[in-house]
């Protein structure tokens, strides 16, 4: 007999935002092997969704979430890159982007790096790594405790503005102080963003299955 359960991400993301490390939990009053409930969910879900992982772990609450956002900017797109990264085909100065993303690190009110703050729009960036990639490729690499709707977007079009000198380099500390969208650079398109990782708290449970997708 099977059983109706209802399911819950860990973390929301934008439209059009890639997932390499979703959690997904949901209860179970039944005991389910991992590799028959991991065969079984990938055989239902649509193609482009695969369960990687079972674990009787819950987790209660996200400690820390890995967004990676890749850049191309080759005067022209590798094809193979083009679904999961933003062809940005202007010169970068990486080192304009490093001072840049050190002042970012820290807690702060993100409001200017957001379309729709909150009433408490303080967050805390834990690290942001710049790795350029075989290919005139670039890798922004975020962790925070949380994110603002698009945050990790517009700090990845920000940077990139500021790398590129569309934006002044001394800009970051004045969006911190002064939290205005309106003063920050594009929102950089979805599709070069994925979340990449989440830590959270765990508890045993019997009755809990969070899957990796």
């Amino acid at each position: 007999m099977q059983e109706k359960v209802s399911c819950e991400a860990t973390s929301r993301t934008d439209r059009g935002v890639h997932a390499q490390g979703q959690v997904v939990q949901f209860f179970s009053s039944k005991p389910r092997n991992a590799e028959t409930l991991i065969r079984g969910l990938n055989a239902l879900l649509p193609r482009d969704i695969r369960v990687r992982e079972n674990t009787l772990h819950c987790p209660l609450d996200a400690t820390s979430k890995t967004y990676h956002y890749l850049l191309c900017l080759g005067s022209v797109q590798d094809p193979f890159y083009r679904k999961f990264s933003w062809h940005y085909p202007y010169p970068i100065d990486l080192a304009l982007l490093q001072s840049a993303s050190t002042q970012l690190l820290g807690t702060h009110d993100f409001s200017a790096f957001s379309t729709d703050p909150p009433e408490d729009p303080v967050r805390t960036l834990l690290g942001l790594e710049l790795t350029p990639l075989p290919g005139q490729r670039l890798l922004i690499a975020m962790t925070g405790d949380r994110f603002l709707y698009k945050m990790a977007r517009t700090i990845a079009g920000t940077l990139a503005n500021i790398g590129s000198g569309k934006l002044p380099e001394n800009l970051i500390p004045r969006l911190l102080t002064q939290p205005d969208r309106t003063l920050a650079g594009m929102t950089a398109p979805a599709h070069g963003l994925t979340l990449q990782a989440i830590s959270f708290a765990k508890i045993n449970s019997n009755e809990l299955h969070s899957i990796l997708v």
